[in-house]
């Protein structure tokens, strides 16, 4: 009798043993693939989180399974696959909506990162449902942080929409959360920026525009580094406030800088990059060289249109017309 208790002993204690053992692999490995999504090495990231998701251990809980199938959703975003970072994120809000209801910061973020694969989606009415949830829950929580970003969102898709109305209201809201500013991410302090910035330009208040452009450029730099898409953005739209000046030289100088950034980023046929020569377009009329320019609007509007269905913006002269998240 004893020697069958003593086996059962070493039974048990083994199994306690690969058990914490599975825990601990599946936490590293979970681990490791957010660190692989946080360093931009989102295709990486993807191959772990797909693995952790699809083979399931039984000693995950539903907060792990929740968490993987989150930054999944999080690292397809990244790489560009929105269909799947849809599909990641929506059983994610679903799973801890079932399994943990009251971790209203986590739902709240998951519905922020949907409301950003909508946004990508061009699925403007999911996206402001979406937005409107996580405010609603960050409202409850008191996270002075998540209000304004979700302000911040809010008023990005009424400037898509072109209501500018409701932009500036929306901007003055977020505006209220800015005494918390100090720890604020700095991203969402370049996307308040990039909005106050772009509303300035559409009024032609070319000063404001400046000032709040060259904040978030310093916002941006600081998030991502010189070389990142959404630097050589901002100088694009610096450039156009030149442009609206009729300061011929600046805006040369900003939009070409823009251009070598967006084309090292993210390739000549990128609609953001694409984009950019619209502005550089109407630079070139400027100088006088309108044979150019008129070849470049209509290839431009060829390739924005024919292949990724984008429409121009008459009343900003640009296919890029809101800044982006």
């Amino acid at each position: 009798m004893t020697n069958r208790f003593a086996r059962l002993g070493v039974i048990f204690l083994g199994f306690a043993f690969l058990t914490c053992q599975s825990q601990a692999t599946v936490r590293d490995d979970l681990n490791h693939a957010i660190a692989l999504r946080n360093q931009g090495a989102f295709k990486e990231a993807v191959t772990v989180l797909k693995r952790i998701v699809n083979t399931p251990s039984a000693s995950m809980s539903p907060a792990e399974t929740e968490e993987a199938l989150s930054a999944l959703g999080s690292a397809y975003l990244g790489a560009g696959n929105y269909s799947e970072a849809r599909k990641c994120s929506e059983k994610a809000l679903r799973l801890v909506k079932a399994t943990n209801p009251e971790n209203l910061k986590e739902e709240a973020a998951v519905l922020d990162q949907l409301g950003l694969v909508y946004m990508k989606l061009d699925d403007s009415s999911r996206e402001s449902k979406a937005r409107d949830q996580a405010l609603n829950l960050y409202e409850q929580l008191g996270d002075h942080e998540g209000i304004f970003e979700e302000r911040n969102s809010q008023a990005n898709l009424a400037i898509k929409t072109m209501k500018l109305r409701q932009a500036h209201e929306l901007m003055d809201k977020a505006f209220e959360q800015m005494p918390f500013a100090s720890k604020f991410a700095t991203g969402d302090m370049a996307t308040f920026y990039s909005n106050v910035g772009w509303l300035a330009y559409t009024e032609s208040k070319s000063d404001a525009a400046f000032e709040a452009y060259k904040k978030a450029l310093q916002s941006w730099t600081s998030a991502y580094g010189p070389h990142d898409y959404k630097v050589g953005e901002t100088y694009i739209q610096i450039g156009k406030v030149y442009l609206q000046r009729n300061d011929v030289v600046d805006a040369d100088s900003n939009i070409r800088r823009g251009m070598g950034i967006l084309k090292q980023a993210l390739g000549d046929n990128d609609p953001i990059t694409l984009s950019a020569l619209v502005p550089y377009s109407r630079l070139l009329d400027m100088e006088g060289q309108h044979d150019q320019a008129a070849q470049m609007q209509a290839t431009v509007e060829q390739s924005l249109h024919g292949k990724f269905g984008i429409g121009s913006c008459t009343r900003c002269g640009s296919y890029e017309p809101y800044p982006r998240l």
